[in-house]
């Protein structure tokens, strides 16, 4: 009986030692991202209110007053944008040179409308990121990517907002249908 406690307080005492390694193992690894490819969706999909749960590296769009609640319609969640701009943040893990932006949506009222990405120091210098190709979807749906060299970015604590503009929305029965933000970050 006393050999069997023995016993298992050794087992106890190595799974309280090696489960702190292996925890601390396994958090390096989520932020190093040692395939030097990240993919960050942000997708609407979840039933919550909440877009931060979403993506650790995709936060919310904002503001929430220039976007309507979200809802299924076609067999998609999506959320509609009605007021321009609307902005959100990267957060990297890590510095990378490449990222690769997808975005899906509707455009019913065929509104132009452009990405870019803070520049400057101040909240009013932007660059328009060119679209690259622009793919045409089922049910008026439409694809549009874009690349983006990071290197020559500056960015601070490994985050970078974005913003999404359409000078010309008049009135909020003009909308846009945001489907899907995606990112690709590459070394």
């Amino acid at each position: 009986m006393f050999r069997q406690k023995n016993k298992n307080i050794v087992y106890l005492a190595k799974l309280l030692w090696f489960a702190p390694i292996i925890l601390l193992f396994w958090l390096v690894r989520q932020n190093s991202v040692p395939s030097g490819i990240l993919e960050a969706s942000y997708s609407f999909q979840k039933n919550a209110t909440d877009f931060e749960e979403e993506s650790p590296y995709i936060f919310h769009l904002e503001p929430k007053g220039r976007l309507r609640t979200r809802s299924f319609e076609d067999g998609y969640w999506m959320q509609s944008w009605y007021a321009e701009p609307i902005y959100f943040y990267l957060k990297m893990p890590r510095l990378f040179n490449k990222a690769n932006l997808e975005i899906i949506y509707r455009n019913q009222h065929n509104i132009p409308f452009r990405l870019a990405y803070e520049k400057g120091q101040t909240s009013y210098d932007w660059e328009f990121i060119k679209v690259n190709t622009s793919t045409e979807l089922e049910n008026g749906w439409q694809k549009d990517t874009f690349s983006l060299d990071l290197n020559s970015i500056k960015i601070t604590n490994n985050k970078l907002r974005f913003m999404l503009s359409a000078t010309t929305m008049k009135n909020s029965d003009q909308v846009i249908d945001l489907r899907k933000v995606k990112i690709i970050l590459t070394d």
